[in-house]
């Protein structure tokens, strides 16, 4: 396998859901960048991303990384991020901001779902966050514990008849699916991780067969899922610790195992 460019999901995949990089990934991940252009692409929002794994990936490595094979990809790939030098940090290529037009209508979807799904939310902080191109309905709350998430909703039914409501309400504008371990994900139509990578392949002038990609929601409904069905070379994981085994696999040339 000789790929010109790795692609991770985030949460699920290089680390548990918005927790930050452990040292052991920090520093796998950053010999993969000595070896290939690296992308990370996930639901969150760039401050996110940047608090859970940009710093923590500088802050575990010295020398420092060579961020500039590396890609960042928030909120399912409707932004792009390409790393501009120390002083400069990442600069956004491209955005799908929503207007606030789109951003009520999809609010008042969203209520109206809830409410006609009979589902009672006792969260951890706000439900709702505005991501900019995409908002996210967390049903735990932005701050709830890992362990509340986990066993919130693991095979994503509640979430799927929210889902179901607010597609009758949002029609063919928006794409509304599973995201994180406890969310909901929504942005313009057409806009799903498929759509990031192939953004980013147009950037970096590659080809879907120059790519592989790990994640842990490739299965019908997650939100990895997209990729699969691009034809991407793709390897499903079930965690951080199975994905630091990919990694060291791809370290030492040894990619004969991850198949």
């Amino acid at each position: 396998m000789n790929k010109d460019l790795i692609v991770f999901d985030l949460d699920g995949t290089l680390t548990e859901s918005k927790s930050r990089l452990t040292e052991k990934m920090a520093i796998v991940f950053a010999e993969l960048l000595t070896k290939h252009q690296v992308a990370v692409i996930s639901g969150c929002a760039f401050t996110q991303f940047k608090e859970q794994f940009v710093l923590p990936l500088v802050a575990y490595n010295d020398p420092f990384p060579k961020l500039f094979n590396l890609y960042l990809l928030p909120t399912c790939g409707s932004q792009l991020y390409e790393y501009a030098g120390r002083e400069a940090g990442f600069h956004r290529m491209y955005h799908n901001d929503l207007v606030l037009r789109e951003k009520v209508e999809i609010y008042n979807a969203w209520k109206s779902s809830v409410l006609e799904s009979d589902i009672v939310c006792e969260p951890y902080g706000e439900i709702a966050e505005d991501r900019e191109s995409q908002i996210t309905f967390s049903m735990c709350g932005q701050e709830a514990p890992l362990d509340v998430k986990k066993a919130y909703d693991p095979e994503g039914k509640v979430r799927q008849k929210i889902i179901t409501a607010m597609k009758a309400y949002l029609l063919d504008k928006y794409e509304v699916r599973i995201g994180g371990t406890t969310s909901i994900d929504v942005t313009r139509a057409g806009i799903d991780k498929s759509y990031g990578i192939k953004k980013l392949l147009e950037w970096l002038h590659l080809q879907k067969e120059d790519v592989f990609f790990v994640g842990d929601a490739l299965f019908p409904g997650g939100n990895d899922h997209a990729v699969k069905d691009m034809g991407v070379l793709c390897k499903a994981v079930t965690g951080p610790d199975e994905t630091i085994k990919i990694i060291n696999a791809l370290n030492s040339d040894m990619k004969e195992e991850l198949f």
